[in-house]
């Protein structure tokens, strides 16, 4: 097993606290703790373990994209400018990807599960790659992406891919978060040795990396090992750093409040879970105000109740149901108060959940997250939901440009797009929707994916149309690979930052609403013209 935190010149003090088998050290700030066995789960600091990430999944729909290309006015395209995509892999077979003359775009892969570096001349030999291609449905996010932005057809078709085919989590990681182990997901650590790999591979051109994953894992407040990297990473010239917002606003896997003091209202609040099948596991993380005391009152549908005020594990016997309850009060992370709710073989039926603090001279707001329903198992949701603060990570790294999405043809956001809560997030929206050209192969639609949809179903799969935050934060990658080859070549700026290029996106967005920024759209629809303008 894995650990993740910080260190700042105490690595000696590190070393001696945790005792890791191994480890290793990414940008001189972060470390990764290596154990060869594993650790008791209500022994594991919960603010060290890495969060598991999933693909910003996609669905079906219809739009349109055939302008966005001519609108910047210039001839760049994206030539020498790497745009690093950090997802499942990508399909080195697209015919998208390759150039006139058969030369791959990809500049480097980088195949976790294997940790095989392939270069761009061994994309010439198809019994080389040939292995990548072993499971062609884990590509099939990672493509996309790559296409929207560098494909025939997308937005900087003269730029060059560095790729990192992630590896699946280990049974282990997803068993401390309840995760089914057939879903594929990303480990934290995994990912920001990604973006260590893709730093290296650079070679000092200008850079934009695309991390088109989510999770409801952690504070949603920008404070984690990952956000914080790459946030690091936007404050230096030329990296720029382009992530979702998420889909999740409408996914009832988000609840909040804020529990009044005395004499001023409720005591305690309801964030009950509803399971709609028996023997049912997942995870619960809730976050407090900094100060708060919590204590939850806790009831199966078979009517046994426990009080918990500090970590413990609590057998529901009538209910064959077992929590282990973590309590951080200093999270070293996001310095509140955290209770992580590992819950195994839930019961069907409502489990009554009430939240208070043992403070109650003043108010304490807190939130509470259930996982992304790809890593669900089963259905659960929370009984009174909330679509706010519903930004996944690493959708609230403060340096990334955050993508929210909109329909290009209605003009309505899209119905699943993350919304801000504590952060001003997202900052812009893009289309949310792309054509597929072919390459992608077939995608697993969700049961439920017409439920919010009002369309033409025969011409939804005739077009193969997805749609999804991921779609729009490809979208302005693309865009943003453009921006800097134009700044970088053109305009002869070499110390342009990730976090400058963001704001020049703030600043000449459209706006969409008449609250500038909004916690829906951020500052407005990405404008093409004017930011080129800005720039002349």
């Amino acid at each position: 097993m894995e650990l993740l935190t910080t260190f700042n010149n105490n690595l000696p003090a590190i070393l001696k606290a945790y005792e890791p088998d191994n480890y290793s050290i990414i940008a001189n700030r972060y470390i990764i703790l290596e154990y060869n066995n594993d650790i008791p789960f209500l022994d594991i600091p919960e603010s060290n373990y890495p969060r598991l990430y999933a693909e910003a999944g996609m669905e079906y729909y219809v739009s349109e994209f055939d302008k966005v290309r001519r609108l910047t006015g210039s001839e760049i395209y994206g030539y020498n400018v790497n745009i690093a995509i950090i997802d499942g892999g990508v399909n080195p077979d697209c015919q998208s990807l390759r150039r006139a003359n058969g030369v791959s775009k990809i500049k480097s892969y980088l195949d976790q599960e294997t940790s095989t570096i392939y270069t761009n001349e061994m994309f010439n030999y198809k019994e080389i790659y040939e292995p990548l291609l072993s499971d062609e449905d884990k590509l099939t996010h990672g493509t996309l992406m790559a296409e929207i932005i560098a494909g025939e057809n997308g937005l900087a078709p003269d730029c060059e891919l560095i790729v990192v085919g992630l590896s699946d989590a280990g049974l282990e990681q997803k068993k401390h978060y309840n995760v089914p182990d057939d879903v594929r997901c990303f480990s934290e650590a995994d990912i920001m040795r990604a973006v260590e790999f893709c730093i290296n591979e650079s070679q000092d051109k200008p850079l934009v990396i695309l991390v088109p994953l989510q999770t409801n894992l952690g504070c949603h407040e920008g404070r984690g090992c990952l956000e914080s990297y790459i946030s690091l990473l936007t404050a230096q010239p030329l990296c720029m750093a382009v992530v979702c917002a998420g889909n999740e606003a409408v996914n009832r896997n988000h609840t909040e409040g804020v529990i009044n003091k005395a004499g001023e209202g409720e005591a305690e609040h309801n964030i009950s879970i509803v399971v709609s099948e028996s023997g049912t596991n997942t995870f619960i993380n809730c976050v407090y105000d900094k100060g708060a005391v919590p204590y939850l009152n806790i009831t199966g549908p078979a009517g046994e109740s426990f009080f918990v005020q500090n970590t413990t594990e609590k057998y529901f016997r009538y209910d064959n149901s077992r929590l282990e309850i973590k309590y951080e009060f200093f999270d070293t992370i996001s310095e509140k108060a955290c209770v992580y709710i590992r819950a195994a073989n839930l019961s069907q039926g409502i489990w009554q959940i009430y939240t208070g603090v043992i403070d109650s001279s003043r108010n304490y707001g807190y939130q509470a997250f259930l996982p992304i329903k790809s890593m669900q198992e089963g259905n659960v949701d929370f009984l009174y939901s909330s679509p706010e603060n519903t930004v996944t990570s690493p959708g609230d790294a403060t340096g990334a440009l955050t993508l929210g999405a909109y329909n290009d043809i209605t003009g309505a956001m899209y119905f699943g797009s993350g919304r801000g809560g504590i952060l001003i997030k997202p900052e812009v929206i893009a289309s949310e929707s792309y054509t597929d050209t072919g390459c992608m192969g077939t995608y697993k639609m969700s049961d439920n994916v017409f439920s919010d949809i009002t369309a033409d179903n025969n011409m939804i799969q005739k077009l193969n149309t997805v749609i999804g935050t991921s779609v729009a934060a490809a979208y302005a990658a693309g865009i943003a690979v453009n921006v800097m080859g134009y700044i970088y070549y053109e305009m002869n700026q070499k110390d342009i930052t990730g976090t400058g290029i963001k704001l020049l996106f703030m600043s000449s967005a459209v706006p969409k609403s008449n609250e500038i920024p909004s916690n829906i759209s951020g500052y407005g629809m990405i404008s093409i013209e004017n930011i080129f303008r800005a720039l002349r």
